[in-house]
């Protein structure tokens, strides 16, 4: 019997459809990769999304943070609104600073949002001005709308004269750029500078007040939102790094000038015997002492604690003008200071940056530092209420009244610390003036 046999045929893909197919395929995945990762992909409109995601956070959270700041007069408190608003991760947060002061409004900042918050709890985003070409070091002119301010002479314990006049520099330096691109500029000091004498028990009441607020009075622009203060000893610490703070620290810790024990001055040593206690009583003799040491930090007067509420470079709340704190207290029969005296030839080897050593140290002429200090001399039985001073490359603390009551004068000029806003136009320089390029130009404030 025969097999029906058939012929079966056998289909397969050819070469030109196989090729088709790849060229779809691959023409497919490039459709997908760039949906994924191209210009408008989908991994960037997340990351878009992530970022207003965070940039509503922070909205958010700052909101918060007023909401829980408010006194029970349904004021907002400046001090709780600094508090709840620090607490906020990485939240760049700075009151406005007038005459040394904090004030409304306060500035925050994160990643490419800024608010300003008024002293109303209302908040208000800011323009941000574009700080490409402009570095720490540089010049900025601004002219200032004011061009000189007066200082009387009995405000500030002098006698020599019956007031100051101080004029408005129109060169500064980049101190420091925000992160929401306000800049923080330090006066261009020389030694033509014009100068002022401080001297007596007046002089260290008025001292911080008088520095703050003359800077801020010659340099503010309040059409501009710029404000102005006076260099403190904080500025000057803050840009320190390790070595150099470690460097203040063991200075002042361990050297006080002249102490030897005897029967009126009590002082206290480790055991090794290697290093002196910075806390000093003086019993019976030479304890006269300015107003304002009752209401300083660490102190005691006939064994009583101070009250500790103004810090060395604060001025006293309680001021009224400049008529509140103007002498010395009833003569105490004992006062115990903690000595914070500073003497010493600054290395620039003690900053984070040598810009900061060249714009403060590198000057020519000598300013006084809006920072109090105290130190006690045994070779006089005294102790002296001073002032911070930068003079020849050196901080040091110099002498304003003695507990011996003695007033000693001192001459410095005023170094502004001034404040441009972060929506304040700049005009760049192309070529622009620093240290390492003193025939460029300065960039200038419009």
């Amino acid at each position: 019997m025969e097999k029906n046999i058939r012929n079966t045929k056998v289909r397969g893909i050819t070469l030109i459809a196989l090729v088709i197919t790849v060229i779809v395929l691959l023409i497919l995945a490039g459709i997908s990769i760039n949906m994924v990762s191209g210009e408008n992909s989908l991994i960037k409109k997340a990351g878009i999304a992530k970022e207003k995601t965070k940039d509503s956070n922070v909205e958010e959270e700052t909101k918060i943070a007023i909401m829980g700041s408010y006194d029970k007069d349904a004021k907002l408190d400046l001090n709780k609104l600094l508090t709840n608003l620090n607490s906020i991760e990485n939240l760049d947060v700075r009151p406005t600073e007038e005459g040394g002061t904090e004030i409304f409004p306060v500035t925050v900042s994160k990643g490419n949002k800024t608010f300003q918050i008024a002293s109303n709890g209302q908040m208000s985003e800011m323009k941000q001005e574009d700080r490409t070409g402009i570095s720490v070091g540089d010049y900025i002119e601004y002219t200032s709308p004011t061009a000189s301010v007066e200082i009387e002479s009995n405000w500030t314990g002098a006698t020599n004269t019956d007031k100051f006049t101080i004029h408005a520099k129109n060169l500064f330096r980049v101190f420091e750029i925000n992160p929401d691109g306000s800049l923080v500029l330090i006066g261009a000091m020389t030694a033509d500078d014009d100068k002022l004498t401080f001297k007596g028990p007046k002089a260290y009441n008025n001292i911080i007040y008088i520095l703050n607020t003359k800077c801020n009075e010659l340099y503010q622009d309040t059409s501009k939102g710029i404000t102005a203060r006076c260099i403190n000893g904080e500025d000057i610490r803050k840009r320190l790094n390790q070595a150099g703070k470690d460097s203040f620290t063991s200075y002042i810790s361990n050297i006080i000038e002249g102490i030897e024990e005897d029967e009126n001055i009590t002082k206290g040593r480790k055991e090794d015997g290697t290093t002196l206690d910075n806390t000093v009583t003086y019993s019976n003799i030479n304890t006269n002492c300015p107003d304002l040491f009752k209401y300083e930090c660490n102190g005691k007067i006939n064994n009583i604690a101070t009250q500790a509420i103004v810090d060395s470079d604060k001025s006293y709340s309680g001021y009224n003008g400049l008529t509140v704190l103007e002498n010395i207290l009833p003569k105490p029969a004992s006062i115990t200071v903690t000595q914070t005296y500073i003497n010493r030839a600054i290395s620039k080897t003690y900053f984070t940056d040598e810009n900061y050593f060249n714009m403060i140290f590198k000057t020519g002429g000598g300013f006084f530092v809006a920072t109090r200090s105290l130190g006690c001399y045994n070779k006089y039985k005294c102790c002296s209420f001073m002032v911070e001073k930068v003079s020849g490359g050196w901080l040091t603390s110099v002498d304003l009244y003695e507990s011996n009551n003695k007033s000693i004068g001192n001459e410095g000029s005023l170094c502004p610390i001034v404040t441009i806003p972060s929506d304040a136009k700049i005009t760049i320089s192309s070529n622009p003036k620093n240290e390492n390029n003193p025939e460029g130009t300065a960039h200038a404030v419009q």
